[in-house]
């Protein structure tokens, strides 16, 4: 069996090319040699993600998460998913929880990000027309032309992921 050091490599190397089903048994080995790890779980949810298998991203970011509990960027993939999925209660749960475990040195990023989207989910608004938000106060506003920015230029990327896949 390959070692840990040259599976880590291997799933890297792969992520950057964009291969990511490939990466994703490269991970799978990986988790095999060194048992239930939050960043290995986490990155097997991130090439799911990618590759359009979001349940199976749910599954491993909720196993990281089951790890450690307070593992960000798994909180962080849960919520963007059950975001896109429209699964609302969830996605504002997740936010929550992200946010009560923001490392020091990303708060105000990701301050900014959950407020975003919990913007976006209280009012359920993110086709609006700047014109409807305003009941929303203006910090919350600017939130939410931001997170439809965000999410813009997420569909782009894909866009642009998929033509390059073709």
């Amino acid at each position: 069996m390959p070692s840990k050091s040259h599976l880590e490599l291997s799933a890297a190397r792969a992520f950057a090319r964009k291969d990511y089903a490939r990466g994703l048994g490269h991970l799978q080995a990986l988790l095999e040699r060194v048992g239930e790890n939050p960043n290995t779980l986490h990155a097997m949810a991130i090439c799911c993600e990618r590759i359009g298998r979001d349940q199976e991203a749910l599954d491993f970011a909720a196993r990281a998460i089951a790890v450690d509990p307070g593992h960000f960027p798994s909180l962080q993939v849960l919520s963007q998913i059950h975001f896109r999925l429209e699964d609302h209660r969830l996605a504002v749960g997740y936010v929550e929880r992200s946010l009560e475990h923001i490392p020091a040195a990303r708060a105000g990023r990701m301050l900014g990000w959950g407020r975003a989207l919990q913007s976006l989910l209280r009012t359920r608004i993110a086709g609006a027309a700047d014109d409807q938000l305003g009941d929303l106060p203006p910090k919350d506003r600017e939130w939410v032309r931001w997170a439809r920015e965000y999410l813009q230029s997420r569909e782009a990327r894909d866009a642009r992921e998929a033509d390059d896949a073709q």
